[in-house]
């Protein structure tokens, strides 16, 4: 089973690791945190779902963060 992975940062570095993690077959990009401006954007096809602030309830909920 895929680990879900949560990526820190919504900007063209973020392109880059999401590229590298579809080919993974460990990881599932489960979304992005962002800064808040871009909560609801997507990028590459995966959402920023919220801020450093919201990143604590993720990954008590079992996400990982990278």
């Amino acid at each position: 089973m895929k680990k879900k992975i949560l990526l820190f940062g919504a900007g063209s570095h973020a392109n880059s690791c999401i590229d590298i993690l579809k080919l993974s077959k460990n990881y599932k990009i489960y979304g992005l945190i962002g800064k808040k401006n871009e909560i609801g954007k997507i990028i590459s096809g995966y959402k920023v779902l919220g801020t450093d602030q919201d990143a604590a309830s993720f990954i008590k909920r079992g996400i990982k963060h990278a």
